[in-house]
């Protein structure tokens, strides 16, 4: 989709009165989740990284507690069931790219998505910058011993993997908020989310070619369900710095915000704009209605929902305008 019409983005939300919901009853649906073991270990990385000493000339203890420090920042709204609930990523002197302790972090932060289970997660960059991949010069340090060994790339390929897929199977919609560069592992963490929105100088880059490896944190397979396996094949060969232009062409870019807004600022506006103030247990549904594996799937979805508060609300509502 292109940017929003004008007349769109005027909308506002009805002003009704919506009722606060309960969590909507859970499903033994298995969606896409993928089998056990296929990451491997993926809890090895954190294990390896409580072993790790503090990097020559800091002080260990200002590491864990400096909140200036590159950190990932859960905003949990309004609370649990909450409408948006969003994340940043605080490293704006390293164009906010991962050191492995906010690779930690980043998995901390999606399994409290999970348990609180807002209706949208948006992601975000500090310091107009979306995200720039593993911090080269920390991972260095962290899982690039100098026996070429690959068991530090193999554990960190394995956490990514592992976060990244769980944040794609999380019921909460997901949207990456990209203003500035979405390069390398930025550009993975981009494609593990549901919609992606881009300011008009946004750009999307997989630089792993350049680096000497491939993608390592599934972005390749799922670059190449969104934009075709040519068109992928093209962006991961070459390292093709994809604009804004290009991604709406190629399906990469769902939204282009306009030039005064950032990209977090636009999705936000839009989503309260098109959605009531307290989140529905349908919106959370849908990306299990899409990866249904069949229709008894999709009946017990609607099931699930039938003759429920949201339900009768909405449908007593139609009828009373008739």
């Amino acid at each position: 989709m292109l940017a929003v019409s004008a007349a769109a983005r005027l909308l506002r939300p009805r002003s009704l009165p919506w009722p606060r919901l309960p969590p909507a009853r859970s499903l033994a649906l298995d969606r896409r989740k993928s089998p056990p073991g296929i990451y491997g270990n993926p809890s090895k990385f954190r294990t390896m990284l409580d072993f790790l000493p503090a990097p020559a000339g800091t002080d260990p203890d200002a590491i864990v507690t400096s909140p200036a420090a590159s950190s990932i920042v859960y905003d949990g709204g309004s609370g649990p069931g909450a409408l948006i609930h969003k994340v940043e990523i605080m490293a704006p002197a390293s164009k906010n790219a991962l050191t492995p302790d906010m690779m930690v972090e980043l998995e901390d932060a999606v399994k409290r998505c999970e348990k609180e289970a807002p209706s949208f997660l948006v992601i975000t960059g500090a310091g107009g910058t979306f995200c720039s991949g593993a911090n080269i010069r920390m991972a260095k340090e962290a899982i690039m011993p100098d026996d070429q060994s690959t068991d530090g790339g193999q554990a960190m390929a394995e956490h990514m993997t592992f976060v990244l897929n769980r944040l794609r199977d999380c019921s909460t919609i997901s949207v990456a908020a990209i203003d500035g560069a979405a390069y390398g592992g930025g550009a993975e963490l981009a494609t593990a989310c549901d919609f992606r929105v881009m300011s008009p100088g946004a750009r999307i880059k997989h630089v792993q070619s350049k680096m000497g490896v491939t993608t390592g944190w599934g972005g390749g397979r799922r670059l190449a369900e969104i934009v075709g396996r040519r068109n992928a094949l093209r962006m991961l060969t070459f390292g093709e710095t994809v604009d804004v232009d290009m991604a709406v062409r190629w399906g990469l870019c769902d939204y282009v915000t306009p030039e005064d807004e950032t990209a977090a600022t636009f999705i936000e506006n839009l989503i309260r704009e098109e959605f009531p103030r307290t989140a529905s247990p349908v919106t959370r549904s849908w990306k299990a209605v899409v990866d249904a594996k069949s229709e008894r799937e999709e009946i017990d979805l609607f099931t699930t929902h039938w003759n429920q508060p949201a339900h009768r609300f909405r449908f007593d509502e139609a009828m009373n305008k008739k």
